[in-house]
């Protein structure tokens, strides 16, 4: 007999559930938002927002993001100012809109019983936690994941329904606009049409809306290919991807080995039930044959696995950060499959309780981001004795230290290297990069080593100080950083 958990609600009730779990994520989400000092990318957002919309919409050919979420943190900008407590509110936003829409879809979908755990899944997740502190474009991206599987399905359902393919349309544009990396979201979505959206008797109604994408994407374009291009050229930083990363993000995404085992073993006594009880051929056959369970499925392999193929064959972008999208799909196909195993009331309940401790237990309410900027700053500036030179490494790193060290200066600045440089700050990569009449001058030079080995391992630049200077000391700041202080022989 199957629980009362196994029925789907109706909008109403799957909204008043979304919102429920919307309530909590926002208790979990906002209590140590800023916590962490910005750092690592954000205050890259931060600097680009702060400019005139021209100079964002100029940045598409510079940037590896589409400028939409700048744009977005620009507005938000000129509505609540620069203070650094407000700065991560839109990504908390789309976080919390993630949470909403997940609940409500899998609610709507699946059942009470999906619902509950996939709002268990994604509220107590420490990595869709971390990405709602972080002032970058993720919780956006996932946001619009959401979206896109919802108008997916609704296609699914009335393939005939003409406003549906001008809403996924709209989606599309913006996620093209967010990430390139929603191509693998393009992909799943015209997998997902072709197997059930009876494209033969639908084809028409996809023309208008495919035109009006076409020219909302042609100014982006030119910047797509050219980002392609330089990408393939350059290379990155990102490691090669390994095969034992594909169960290891998995570990990541629902926090920890402990709990991806926790609910992988729960799947498993649940199937193990219904073999002995005999009835896995009505679960199973109700399960495979759920266009549900496959359109989730499409997504999260299509996302998933084509990113890592992306990584084997063209560039490494196997990082939690770039695939945070895909456990979208992930979440709501865990919904699906524990729902459809279990039908019995006690095992419901036992079901969500178990995946409830998974998740509390390994939840993170405040992880961090390995970045002690404000201490980094204060022991730069108390190893500088009058005149020093400081050389920071790598140069990417110049917008983070003078988002700190020189805050009234950090929006509005046109080129933050020149002003830094005249400060007698130089952000550099390599050793040939310094000014020589400042590496060769008599005044003593403080060394910000920002994990330089990792990123830019042949520097060169500690060699060549410790080679023709007397290094007077050494500070390590809890995370990555490192402050030399040399002098002149």
């Amino acid at each position: 007999m199957n629980g009362f958990l196994s029925g789907k609600l109706n909008a109403r009730k799957s909204s008043v559930l979304a919102f429920a779990f919307l309530t909590l994520a926002f208790s979990l989400r906002v209590i140590f938002l800023n916590s962490n000092d910005i750092a690592l990318d954000e205050p890259f957002t931060l600097y680009w927002a702060g400019k005139s919309i021209p100079e964002i919409a100029g940045l598409a050919m510079e940037e590896n993001n589409p400028p939409l979420h700048f744009l977005i943190q620009h507005f938000w900008l000129e509505l609540f100012g620069t203070d650094a407590d407000l700065q991560r509110w839109p990504s908390m936003i789309f976080g919390l809109l993630t949470v909403f829409f997940l609940v409500r879809l899998a609610a709507s979908r699946i059942s009470l019983f999906g619902g509950i755990s996939a709002g268990l899944l994604i509220t107590f997740s420490t990595e869709h936690l971390y990405y709602s502190h972080e002032a970058r474009t993720y919780t956006l991206l996932c946001f619009l994941t959401v979206l896109a599987i919802a108008c997916t399905l609704a296609i699914i359902d009335k393939p005939s329904e003409s406003r549906n393919y001008f809403f996924l349309a709209g989606i599309c544009l913006l996620l093209t606009y967010t990430h390139y990396l929603s191509l693998w979201i393009f992909i799943a979505m015209a997998i997902s049409w072709f197997i059930y959206g009876k494209p033969r008797d639908n084809f028409v109604k996809l023309i208008f809306p495919g035109l009006l994408f076409i020219a909302g994407f042609l100014p982006l374009a030119w910047a797509a290919l050219f980002r392609l291009k330089h990408m393939n050229a350059t290379g990155t930083w990102v490691p090669e991807a390994e095969f034992s990363q594909l169960y290891g993000h998995i570990n990541i995404m629902l926090n920890d080995r402990v709990s991806a085992s926790i609910i992988g073993g729960l799947i498993l006594f649940l199937f193990a039930l219904s073999i002995k009880a005999s009835s896995i051929k009505q679960s199973f056959d109700q399960l495979f044959k759920s266009k549900d369970f496959a359109v989730f499925s499409i997504w999260f392999g299509c996302l998933y696995l084509g990113l890592f193929l992306q990584s084997i064959l063209f560039q490494p972008v196997f990082l939690p950060r770039y695939l945070i999208f895909s456990s979208i799909p992930l979440f709501l196909l865990l919904s699906l499959v524990l729902s459809n195993l279990s039908k019995k009331s006690v095992f419901q309940w036992l079901s969500l309780a178990l995946v409830c401790i998974a998740m509390i237990f390994t939840f993170d309410i405040n992880p961090g981001n390995n970045r002690n900027m404000k201490e980094l700053i204060t022991t730069v500036n108390r190893q500088i004795d009058g005149d020093a030179v400081v050389i920071i490494c790598p140069a990417s790193f110049d917008l983070a230290y003078a988002y700190h060290a020189f805050p009234d200066m950090f929006y509005g600045q046109t080129h933050i290297k020149t002003a830094l440089a005249k400060k007698g700050i130089f952000a550099v990569n390599y050793v040939r990069e310094i000014p020589g009449s400042e590496l060769n001058s008599g005044r003593e030079i403080v060394f910000l080593d920002s994990d330089a080995a990792f990123t830019v391992p042949e520097n060169g630049i500690l060699a060549k100080l410790k080679a023709n200077r007397k290094q007077d000391s050494m500070i390590a700041i809890p995370g990555i950083f490192k402050v030399y202080k040399f002098s002149k022989n």
